[in-house]
């Protein structure tokens, strides 16, 4: 009986790169800013796994849906994913505004100054 044992894929940087069909700098900066694990082994001898191409197509699959990189973070760490929100149809606008509400203590500064430039310039 002949029974082969699969070795796990291992992939260098430039591989997974290419898997993922992200630049070397983006999965860099997802290693820096810990979005992905750190390769296994160290220096020129570091390897990836499938856990790691995993972990990044997860990210793009998110990324270009519009999703934060914090909120993929907490998508990663077990959150429960977001919806994304259905893309506007052709020739559709969309208006949005803020209104800032000053704080009471703000209003009633203005306020005083300016009934007490009304009392001082009243004849």
């Amino acid at each position: 009986m002949d029974i082969k044992t699969q070795e796990p894929t291992r992939w260098s940087i430039d591989d997974l790169c290419n898997l993922a069909a992200l630049p070397k700098r983006t999965v860099r900066y997802y290693l820096q800013i810990g979005l992905i694990d750190k390769p296994m082994g160290e220096k020129r001898g570091s390897y990836y796994e499938q856990r790691h191409l995993s972990q990044l197509l997860r990210i793009r699959e998110l990324s270009d849906a519009g999703v934060s990189l914090d909120r993929i973070r907490m998508v990663l760490a077990g959150d429960d994913a977001p919806v994304p929100a259905a893309p506007p149809a052709v020739g559709s606008v969309s208006v949005r505004s803020h209104v800032l509400i000053a704080p009471a203590s703000a209003w009633s500064l203005t306020h005083k100054k300016h009934s007490y430039r009304q009392r001082r310039c009243a004849p």
